[in-house]
């Protein structure tokens, strides 16, 4: 089940912008990025950053005092504590997550609204995953990474459904054809979601580790881990996120396409678990996530 690589150098990431209208970097987020790549980040000045957007600042305070990292703790009442508990670095996973679908416009396109609550699940479902593999000392970093991994994965397909009228009926097309969604994608348009998803993380200053995984979350090799190009973070986020997906179909009472089986079973092979293992995965029933 080998897939064709389409390689995406600098000069393709511009002319795709350009050319399809990938929303530009918040300008609070290439902030935010900046401070948070500092030697040594001001925090006033990062919190004060987040507090500028009365709805950033409460989506972070919600998060903090949420189960994950309240711990039974008093409720925080500033975005600076919310920050001081969460971390810099998973403050801005969090906040890139809120942005990206506030890029998009709300109620314009039905299929677009289905897609986005379908994402929102999946990215819940990948965080809930990264923490259950990581047991009992699961890192809150991973399952943020994951998260934010989960929405960009496929924001690629959100861009096109904004951009063509036809893009539906090619996802349909490609369930009756039984073929792989990039390669009819590339036929028709000269380029895939993936390709675009890559476009959209790198010029949203993504680390590299996620756009990676953005770029090759359709590729067999990545979800058995066979990519010497790529970090093993990388291949993990990607076979989480096979996981992720295969699960909230499991959920919603849904079978899997045959890609999507194989795929889920690469991915099962390369994370060490057993093939009746995705039931643990679910988010049952009043269990609350940190997203």
């Amino acid at each position: 089940m080998s897939a064709p690589d389409y390689n995406l150098h600098a000069e393709a990431v511009d002319r795709l912008v350009a050319s399809i209208g990938i929303p530009p970097c918040p300008a609070v987020l290439a902030k935010l990025i900046r401070e948070a790549r500092a030697d040594e980040p001001d925090l006033r000045t990062f919190s004060s950053l987040i507090e500028s957007d009365i709805a950033l600042g409460a989506a972070m305070l919600k998060v903090a005092n949420s189960a994950l990292y309240g711990n039974g703790g008093s409720p925080l009442d500033s975005v600076r504590k919310a920050v001081l508990r969460i971390g810099v670095a998973n403050s801005v996973q969090l906040i890139t997550g809120l942005l990206l679908r506030q890029a998009f416009p709300a109620g314009a396109n039905a299929r677009l609204d289905q897609f986005w609550a379908s994402s929102s699940r999946i990215a819940a479902l990948a965080a809930h995953i990264a923490g259950k593999l990581g047991g009992a000392s699961a890192d809150p970093a991973e399952r943020e990474l994951a998260y934010t991994f989960s929405l960009f994965r496929d924001c690629g397909m959100a861009l096109m459904l904004c951009r063509y009228e036809n893009y539906p009926r090619l996802l349909t097309a490609r369930v009756k054809l039984d073929r792989r969604l990039t390669d009819l994608e590339h036929a028709q348009y000269g380029f895939n979601h993936a390709q675009v998803g890559l476009a959209l993380a790198r010029s949203w200053l993504l680390n590299e580790v996620i756009c990676q995984a953005v770029f090759h979350h359709h590729s067999p090799d990545a979800m058995r881990g066979r990519r010497s190009d790529l970090t093993p973070a990388s291949m993990r986020l990607v076979a989480i996120g096979v996981l992720a997906e295969r699960v909230n179909l499991l959920e919603l009472g849904d079978a899997p396409d045959r890609e999507l089986e194989v795929s889920v079973e690469l991915s099962l092979r390369q994370l060490g678990l057993a093939q009746d293992s995705l039931s643990q995965f679910a988010l049952h029933a009043g269990e609350t996530d940190s997203n």
